[in-house]
Formats: structure tokens, C-alpha cells, sequence
């Protein structure tokens, strides 16, 4: 798989205009684990940023906001 497929937290943040917190919570909530490092950065890919939005559509539902 080409990197130029995979993003970072950061980038999943902007891209579903999130704070890179939130989404670090969950993904370690939900426990996804990247599917490529580059030394200590995560990378993750599109059917997970799928998940990630879809749990963070979730907290927010929860929070009532």
C-alpha cells in the first residue's frame, strides 16, 4: 500500500474538522490500531477514518450537542 493513502491523526482532524484530542480519544477508545508507523506518527487509513468519524458522530450524539 502507498503512503499517499494513509493519513496522520492531524490529518483526520482537519479533514472531519475535529481536534486532533478528540480523535486521539478515539482511537484509543475504540482501540484502532494504525496500519503503518513512520517512527513514532500513526497512519490510518480511509475505512478507518470511516470508523473514527462514525465514533465521534457517536460521542457527540451522547454529549447531547
Amino acid at each position: 500500500m502507498s503512503n499517499t493513502n494513509l493519513l496522520t491523526v492531524r490529518q483526520i482532524a482537519g479533514i472531519l474538522s475535529e481536534k486532533p484530542e478528540r480523535v486521539n480519544y478515539v482511537v484509543a477508545k475504540d482501540n484502532i490500531g494504525p496500519t503503518s508507523r513512520i517512527g513514532n506518527i500513526r497512519l490510518f487509513t480511509w475505512r478507518q477514518v470511516t470508523s473514527i468519524r462514525k465514533s465521534l458522530e457517536g460521542i457527540t450524539k451522547c454529549a447531547g450537542n
